[in-house]
């Protein structure tokens, strides 16, 4: 055994590896990343894709990592979820290192499972998965990753091992899957609605700060996506130079006088707050919150006159409440109202 072993490895003198990666003037480049595990190791493989104006393509690996499985043993789902980490971090540092910031990126991962703890606020997941989720957010947002069938994952030849007299018949580990070569869509799973709507972010204006308009915000918010049974908010100690203004909404939510306190315990609401310093496990809503700060952002918090504050978010949230009536009424007569459950869901009252 140990002899045939000797002679195996020999053929690795025989494996040539191309210094360039690139076609001639190219046009497109992309960056693809592929993650596997299995019971014994996990890793990931990197490649690069380039494209020119002729159509010629090139893809070649650049590098690979893997790593054993701990001694602590863990299911594949974890195992597979932790070969995400160390690909995040390959593509980080391969992007840094040759300059490639402008290229396309595209992340693999050939279980369903993963992608979906992906695509979820780290807070709602398990200790283990939750941390790992976090700091694979933290580098690349979940919209990079994709679905990829087994047997075109090169990862699969990390995590499982390949003899290396064998090695040199392996297309898929140095020049990727052959949708990589083709001009064909790339493989991905399906979005349905359930994810779209987890996705989406729901962001309400409020007339001033007080437990009144708090709550006058928290109506429309239900009326139009239905009761909550948590939510979530960041931890004081990520407010450090925020301005008086978000110190005192989260003060009102930190600690609720008696008419916010009876409100959330009469619609069965928990507030929960994501761990200090950490907000990255907010990704989805600081995303969103971003976005909304604009040039017009000042213009529409001036809109309402001081007098009128009141009366216009009290309008606005009867407004709310009826477009749910309309909708629940509707919904709940059309009994051939063909609605994916979740949409159903927001359409009428009913807990998301």
């Amino acid at each position: 055994m140990a002899t045939q072993s000797l002679v195996s490895l020999e053929n690795i003198n025989n494996i040539e590896i191309p210094r360039r990666i690139l076609v001639a003037f190219p046009e497109v480049i992309e960056i693809h990343g592929f993650a596997d595990a299995s019971e014994q190791c996990y890793g990931a493989a990197v490649y690069c894709k380039s494209k020119n104006l002729k159509r010629e393509t090139l893809v070649w690996l650049i590098t690979s990592k893997s790593r054993v499985e701990p001694i602590k043993s863990l299911t594949i789902l974890r195992l597979e979820l932790c070969a995400a980490v160390p690909l995040a971090k390959l593509v980080k540092r391969v992007v840094a290192a040759l300059q490639l910031e402008t290229a396309e990126l595209y992340l693999w991962s050939d279980s369903m499972i993963v992608l979906a703890w992906l695509r979820k606020e780290p807070m709602d997941l398990k200790t283990f998965v939750q941390n790992r989720v976090a700091k694979i957010q933290e580098l690349y947002p979940n919209q990079l990753w994709r679905h990829v069938p087994s047997d075109q994952n090169p990862a699969d030849l990390v995590s499982r091992g390949v003899d290396p007299d064998k090695l040199l018949q392996q297309n898929l580990w140095f020049n990727g899957p052959t949708f990589l070569s083709g001009d064909e869509d790339y493989p991905n799973r399906t979005i349905n609605c359930r994810e779209k709507l987890d996705e989406s972010v729901h962001i309400e204006l409020v007339s001033d700060l007080t437990s009144q308009a708090f709550i006058a915000a928290l109506k429309r918010f239900m009326a139009r996506r239905g009761k909550c049974a948590k939510l979530f908010s960041d931890n004081g100690k990520n407010f450090v130079g925020a301005s008086n203004e978000i110190k005192k909404l989260l003060e009102i939510v930190r600690k609720p006088d008696e008419k916010l306190a009876n409100y959330l315990a009469a619609e069965g609401i928990e507030w929960k707050f994501i761990p200090a310093r950490s907000p990255n496990f907010g990704g989805l809503w600081e995303a969103a919150i971003k976005k909304s700060h604009n040039p017009e952002g000042p213009k529409l918090a001036n809109m309402v006159a001081n007098d009128e504050k009141m009366i216009a978010e009290a309008r606005l949230s009867t407004l709310a409440e009826v477009d749910k009536l309309l909708a629940n009424l509707v919904a709940k007569n059309d009994a051939n109202l063909a609605l994916p459950p979740k949409f159903r869901q927001v359409l009428i009252e009913s807990p998301l």
